[in-house]
């Protein structure tokens, strides 16, 4: 299974290349480490050199407790455009 996330949205970084790529297997470590290289040579080429900065705001956000918590309020509500008032 391959689960893809992109974080650019969720931190306003729009432009820099923030994500990840999970992926699971049952078949064994030999078989991990097959995907693990298909994707390195599909991937190097598009991404030899990406920017860090966003990497590093994201990393900044995610391991300090108050900027995640404000994070995690932040994106826990809809928008204001989004809200509806009755």
């Amino acid at each position: 299974m391959m689960i893809s996330q992109s974080y650019s949205k969720n931190f306003g970084l729009y432009g820099e290349r923030i994500g990840a790529l999970s992926v699971t297997t049952n078949g064994g470590p030999e078989v991990a480490k097959a995907i693990q290289s298909q994707l390195k040579m599909i991937v190097r080429p598009m991404y030899s050199n990406p920017p860090s900065n966003g990497a590093r705001i994201v990393a900044h956000v995610l391991s300090t407790p108050e900027l995640y918590a404000e994070w995690v309020r932040e994106t826990s509500q809809p928008p204001p455009h989004r809200r509806v008032v009755y």
